[in-house]
């Protein structure tokens, strides 16, 4: 059997399969045993009264700016003084930190004696460079 002819033998036999359980559903035979009169059930009933009542919920919540500013140093170091107290308004340009001024200086002298010593190959080199001229010619 081929594709087509199969899919319309299949679905042919789902609707035909689907319209005898939807006859079998609606007979009118299953209703008749089902029709005595019963009574309807009590219940009991509630008087409400009105009262006034303070609507209120406790929740735990964490309040956040709707801008945070975040201040972080351009390069790292330990603090050594606050210059300016929290919650009050700063200028452009205005120091808030005093750095540990330490470290800097270690590395400025070292950058310093790196420079002397490029310094002094480099000499070295030009001196070798007119020793080697001199005698080459």
């Amino acid at each position: 059997m081929s594709r087509p002819r199969l899919r319309l033998s299949l679905s042919l036999a789902y609707l035909l399969l689907a319209g005898s359980l939807g006859l079998a559903g609606c007979s009118a035979k299953a209703d008749e045993g089902k029709k005595e009169d019963v009574a309807p059930p009590t219940l009991p009933v509630l008087t409400l009264k009105t009262s006034e009542q303070e609507l209120f919920h406790d929740y735990v919540a964490d309040i956040q700016a709707v801008r945070n500013v975040e201040v972080r140093a351009q390069v790292p170091g330990f603090l050594e003084k606050i210059l300016v107290d929290e919650g009050k308004p700063v200028k452009k340009g205005q120091p808030m930190f005093q750095l540990n001024t330490e470290l800097f200086r270690h590395d400025v002298s070292q950058a310093e004696a790196a420079v002397a010593s490029a310094q002094a190959k480099a000499t070295s080199a030009w001196l070798t460079s007119c020793r080697n001229s001199s005698v080459l010619s």
